[in-house]
């Protein structure tokens, strides 16, 4: 009986290693989060990992963690607009900070100490999978034990729109 292998795609083909980003922005657990928040909207992105005194990655810390510690309601924009807190979209200008100038949180009080990754040889479809199943919108990228990048949800579209393009 011959094997049947699935059909190779560009979906397929495409891995974690290609699509991530390499140059990733970090917060240490004592950061305030005043500090985080800034960090985040300077780099326009959406969450980062944290790091230990060693420079380990001990958890990840998002835009939506603040907004649900520190906005007015759990479903309310710095702004007061109503918001879906899974779609949150950094890259949204806002007039207010989340964060109140006095907050003595610091990033590990925020952060999710679940920290998810994916070897840089899975594909494309698999990462998008990984992040369905954990609910997440960022994944590490590791190579045995070492940390190479990071892939965020814009980077699985981007990389998919980009084959889309290249038809």
């Amino acid at each position: 009986m011959a094997t049947v292998h699935p059909k190779k795609t560009p979906l397929t083909e495409l891995t974690a290693g290609e699509i991530m980003q390499p140059a990733v922005i970090t917060v240490g657990r004592r950061t305030p989060i005043a500090e985080v928040e800034r960090v985040l909207v300077d780099h326009r992105i959406s969450g980062c990992p944290v790091t230990d005194e060693h420079g380990h990655i001990v958890g990840v810390i998002s835009m939506r963690d603040l907004v649900e510690r520190y906005a007015a309601g759990a479903d309310r924009k710095p702004d007061g607009r109503f918001y879906d807190a899974a779609e949150w979209d950094a890259d949204e200008e806002y007039g207010t900070s989340a964060v109140p100038d006095t907050a003595e949180d610091v990033a590990g009080d925020l952060m999710s100490a679940e920290v998810y990754a994916v070897d840089k040889a899975v594909n494309i479809a698999r990462v998008a999978r990984a992040m369905l199943e954990h609910g997440v919108h960022r994944v590490l990228v590791k190579d045995r034990s070492k940390f190479l990048g990071l892939i965020s949800s814009t980077d699985v579209l981007r990389a998919v729109a980009a084959l889309d393009a290249g038809r």
